[in-house]
């Protein structure tokens, strides 16, 4: 159990200091596409080489 659950049991962290599902899956979506993208140009650069 994470220690942000722990202090929300215990009360100590209220329900809106902890992120919800929305925010997260979008942070997954950006990050996935800003790699992706810096994945294809180190490709591109290796490639360039040939």
């Amino acid at each position: 159990m994470t220690a942000e659950i722990k202090q929300l049991l215990e009360g100590e962290l209220c329900e809106e200091d902890v992120l919800q599902v929305p925010t997260i899956q979008n942070w997954i979506l950006g990050f996935s596409q800003k790699w992706k993208e810096a994945m294809a140009l180190h490709s591109m650069d290796e490639n360039e080489d040939f």
